[in-house]
């Protein structure tokens, strides 16, 4: 999920972007606002890859994007699915338009910013299907100076984690905010 300025969805279900101590409103608002536990230039590439399709994200996790007026550069391709791989006339076509997509936002970003990309959150339950997770690895290494850690946990896991932990948050702040 992209929100304007942040990059959500992956970072909770990898362990990023969650204020360590959720019953603590005062302390998660300083966090938030000051993060301790994420570098201010914690660049993130955010890639789903499904049978639908290919989405991929460039935006900071933990802070805002450097420059607010600007979007967060994001490429959503409804013919990248891993459903459609065998409907081009040759799959190495297909391949280069995955590549394509998965580098365009860090290219993109990199026109307004020139910070490195720190981290890949991969996700989707496509994402550990061989052949894509080497083309993005070649990918990223392509366009990033050096080689950095890809976050891929198993999709059906991650997606649970993530929703499981951001339920137990939502259901702590009604209870305890919503007190008569």
């Amino acid at each position: 999920m992209v929100r304007k300025g942040r990059v959500v969805g992956a970072a909770p279900h990898n362990g990023f972007g969650l204020c360590s101590n959720y019953t603590d409103p005062i302390s998660c608002d300083h966090e938030e606002k000051n993060p301790l536990h994420q570098p201010r230039n914690e660049n993130v590439l955010s890639v789903s890859y499904t049978r639908g399709m290919l989405t991929s994200t460039w935006g900071a996790v933990g802070m805002r994007f450097a420059f607010p007026h600007l979007e967060n550069p994001v490429v959503v391709d409804w013919n990248l699915g891993s459903d459609k791989r065998y409907k081009n006339p040759k799959e190495e076509y297909y391949w280069a338009g995955v590549r394509d997509a998965i580098i365009k936002p860090v290219l993109e970003a990199n026109k307004h910013l020139h910070e490195e990309t720190t981290k890949v959150f991969l996700y989707g339950e496509s994402a550990l299907d061989e052949r894509f997770r080497k083309v993005l690895r070649e990918a990223v290494d392509s366009v990033l100076s050096k080689k950095i850690d890809i976050f891929a946990l198993d999709p059906v896991y991650s997606a649970a984690r993530g929703a499981a932990e951001m339920a137990k948050r939502t259901y702590w702040r009604y209870n305890h905010t919503n007190v008569s």
